[in-house]
């Protein structure tokens, strides 16, 4: 965490502290500089606020002890054995963020070239791109080096530089933890599979309900028979089991 976040802080709490006080008196003029006046009460209401605020992050410990790279939410334990694939996240921007950040020099370049769309068919539409894509595996290789010195992992599983500014390594649980300490590390999080539940669908989203009447004014049971539905969607897969005409109606 930066330290200019404590300063962000501060001043947001002293231009808190001035809007309370400004809030119930009139100005005489916009112009006219006005001193801060505020009570005792005042002042521990909008100190109570800013502690509250920060008390997850920079204010742990009452503020004492405070590890500026601690693991916070950079990494979470899941108490597992052996070894799993990690994506460590870099804190730098990917390509897509730099790129939609203003005043980047990528976002410069990109604008005085008039490109507007900075990957076509994976590539990149822009030298100024692959450019910054280099910058970001160099940045991620030398991070590589320090895990490699942290757990003698050696091999890096796949670089990540146009959504995502990282890399993916294949280690134990207690590695990863040591990885999320690492300076330039923005989190470290294990890659995981989801499996769809379409079965549970109906349920979260509360037709069984509709289905049986339940949450129908009139009462009136249905599964959607004689509806017509229209579906935009190219990647749908009309043979998945999901899509089974069963039980008298349709999904």
């Amino acid at each position: 965490m930066k330290l200019t976040t404590v300063s962000a802080a501060v001043a947001v709490a002293i231009c808190s502290a001035s809007a309370l006080h400004a809030a119930n008196i009139p100005q005489p003029n916009e112009h006219t500089p006005q001193a801060v006046n505020i009570n005792q009460e005042q002042a521990k209401q909008v100190a109570d606020k800013f502690h509250q605020v920060y008390s997850s992050s920079m204010l742990q410990n009452d503020g004492l002890n405070v590890q500026l790279n601690s693991h916070g939410n950079k990494f979470q334990e899941e108490g597992l054995d052996g070894e799993h694939v990690y994506i460590v996240k870099l804190k730098n921007n990917s390509v897509a963020l730099e790129a939609q950040n203003f005043d980047s020099p990528l976002a410069k370049t990109l604008r005085t070239q008039g490109v507007s769309k900075i990957f076509e068919k994976g590539r990149a539409t822009s030298a100024a791109v692959t450019t910054y894509q280099n910058k970001l595996i160099s940045k991620q290789q030398t991070v590589m080096q320090n895990v490699t010195a942290v757990t003698g992992r050696t091999k890096v599983r796949r670089h990540f530089t146009k959504a995502l500014n990282g890399f993916s390594v294949k280690m134990t649980e207690t590695e990863a933890a040591r990885v999320a300490s690492l300076g330039g590390v923005d989190a470290v999080m294990r890659a995981k599979k989801y499996d769809l539940l379409s079965d549970e669908g109906p349920k979260h989203i509360g037709a069984d309900k509709i289905w049986d009447g339940t949450s129908v004014p009139s009462g009136i049971q249905g599964k959607g028979e004689g509806q017509i539905v229209g579906i935009i969607d190219t990647g749908i897969n009309s043979d998945h089991p999901s899509f089974s005409a069963i039980g008298g109606g349709w999904l």
